[in-house]
């Protein structure tokens, strides 16, 4: 009968699992990151990862938070490192975002990148990748100037707040609001009293100009006319005699009958929210429910319109 080892002492006289990916690669340990030695390895990256630990080598990568604290030479190994692994050089590699965050940094882009590594470059770049210009300092004569705020911000980088106040502090105090439409003041009066299409025909502008500037205002827009009193639904069923208008509405539904008779026979019509609120719904279900019983009903009148 076979006995299994209990104790701490005979546990641990248990040889360690043999790694034979490790001599091959132990090299790379910390140089490369610990997925791509994984991926050559053909093993799991937290393989890869207990054996660093276990050697007692650290990782460069995991210290490393600033695109400054990897070296050029660095980068150019990476570089090279890629092209012998046989991957794509052409266009940004974009399986390692890290590596293209690298090249832009050190040296302006991939393709300046690879030819400073002494490959020749797959490909040609769309755009010729170049840094940006370096920012302006906020000087008391380009604040005496004739740039706008956010042209300054745009040159110098400092909020547009900073801006605005140092410009106080030296006396400079400009609106730089944009000015009125010159077609507003002859239709001012009309805002929120007619139709913005109908604003906007007479003004010669796009309704979404006039939308636009009414809000800028703070205009409400034209009530809209309650479908109760424009449609004429109202005065058709006036007409109708007594008998056929109780004919014509004992073929709705008693719910859909009290709206038609609240919205179109009592005078003045109840609003969609107080006939909500009296039958508690809400006004959305009164709005489609006074829609679907007004088309039953005006297909049934035989009343010609007025």
């Amino acid at each position: 009968m076979v006995s299994h080892p209990t104790s701490s002492a005979a546990v641990g006289c248990v040889p360690a699992m043999p790694r034979p990916w490790l001599p091959a690669h132990r090299k790379l340990l910390g140089k490369l990151r610990d997925p791509e030695i994984a991926r050559r390895a053909k093993v799991h990256k937290s393989t890869v990862s207990h054996a660093r630990r276990k050697l007692g080598i650290p990782s460069s990568f995991s210290r490393r938070r600033n695109l400054g604290d990897v070296s050029r030479k660095e980068v150019l190994a990476m570089v090279r490192a890629r092209a012998r692994a046989g991957k794509s050089m052409r266009g940004w590699p974009e399986d390692d975002w890290s590596l293209i965050n690298l090249c832009h940094y050190h040296f302006g882009g991939w393709y300046q990148a690879v030819d400073a590594a002494g490959l020749k470059p797959m490909g040609t770049p769309s755009s010729a990748a170049t840094r940006p210009p370096p920012r302006r300092p906020l000087t008391n004569d380009l604040l005496r100037g004739k740039k706008s705020i956010a042209s300054l911000e745009r040159l110098t980088g400092v909020r547009n707040a900073t801006i605005r106040r140092r410009r106080a502090l030296i006396g400079v105090v400009r609106d730089e609001r944009r000015r009125v439409d010159p077609w507003l003041e002859p239709v001012r009066h009309l805002l929120g009293k007619l139709s913005d299409p109908e604003v906007a025909r007479r003004a010669g502008v796009s309704p979404t100009s006039v939308k636009t500037v009414r809000n800028r205002l703070g205009i409400a827009p034209m009530p809209q006319r309650s479908h109760a009193t424009k449609s004429g639904v109202r005065e058709r069923l006036a007409a109708l005699p007594a008998g056929k208008l109780r004919k014509l509405l004992a073929g709705l539904d008693q719910m859909d009958e009290a709206i038609v008779r609240a919205r179109y026979i009592l005078a003045p019509p109840m609003t969609l929210a107080e006939i909500g609120r009296w039958l508690g719904i809400s006004k959305q279900a009164v709005r489609k429910r006074e829609m679907r019983a007004i088309t039953k009903t005006t297909a049934l009148m035989r009343v010609p319109r007025a």
